[in-house]
């Protein structure tokens, strides 16, 4: 049973693993996350009540109908061999958006990111996956790359005290279009722990996975892989894709 922590990569990665394995996992059921992602109902409610002010009732007659009150032990898988190495935050409409246009909201964006940090260093994984925001028609390129910048470098420092690698990914954003560009915004960074998040299927419709991979090497935290098809644009099987393998590795 994959958390809603973790990345589908991740879920792919765990599968693959399982088929690998197939003979010692067969018939098994396995829970795949990590104890420190186990929280009550009280311990959430503990902790929103540190933003919003609220009164805690503890009834001490009937039976709660939500019976989800327990904790989960991961311990299972991972004696089969499997860790959680990243998370992917799935915010939804409150998903941080570094190139807002609103300063305001650029500012709320900062503190999500603090938390999603603050969350991701609670459950002992050194990485999260990292969309800065993207180009719009009411975000030009220049003010979506120098916003970005701004809000990476000031997260940088929160970062780095909290071990957490901030792996900024390319995702269709219309920004850091190219392996070179994204390596001079993460030197301008300036920080061990803002990286990249190299997705071999995201970037081969418009260049090469390899030369990303060489270019931006140094930089790379954690990689995603994906195959992708030109002609159809879709993602594919691995050996079914237009990536070129052989020089990727």
């Amino acid at each position: 049973t994959p958390s809603n922590s973790s990345a589908a990569s991740d879920v792919y990665k765990r599968q693959i693993h399982a088929l690998e394995n197939l003979e010692r996992m067969r018939d098994e059921v396995y829970n795949v996350g990590n104890e420190r992602m186990n929280y009550t109902k009280e311990d959430v409610a503990l902790a929103i009540r540190k933003k919003v002010e609220y009164q805690i009732y503890y009834a001490d007659v009937g039976t709660d109908a939500d019976r989800r009150n327990y904790t989960v032990s991961f311990e299972k898988v991972r004696q089969a061999g499997i860790e959680p190495v990243s998370v992917c935050p799935s915010l939804g409409a409150n998903r941080p958006d570094l190139t807002h246009p609103d300063p305001a909201e650029r500012q709320k964006s900062i503190e999500r990111w603090r938390q999603i940090i603050d969350a991701v260093s609670a459950m002992g994984i050194d990485t999260v996956l990292v969309v800065p925001g993207a180009v719009t028609d009411q975000v030009a390129y220049d003010e979506a790359y120098y916003r970005a910048l701004a809000g990476l470098r000031e997260l940088a420092p929160y970062a780095e005290r909290k071990r957490v690698n901030l792996a900024v990914e390319y995702v269709w954003n219309r920004m850091l279009l190219s392996p070179m560009e994204m390596r001079d915004f993460l030197d301008a960074i300036g920080s061990e722990r803002v990286g990249f998040y190299f997705d071999t299927g995201n970037m081969v419709i418009f260049g090469y996975p390899e030369q990303w991979a060489r270019i931006c090497g140094r930089h790379i935290k954690k990689v995603h892989v994906k195959g992708f098809k030109v002609g159809p644009k879709t993602f594919t099987y691995l050996l079914d894709s237009d990536i070129n393998w052989k020089e990727l590795s």
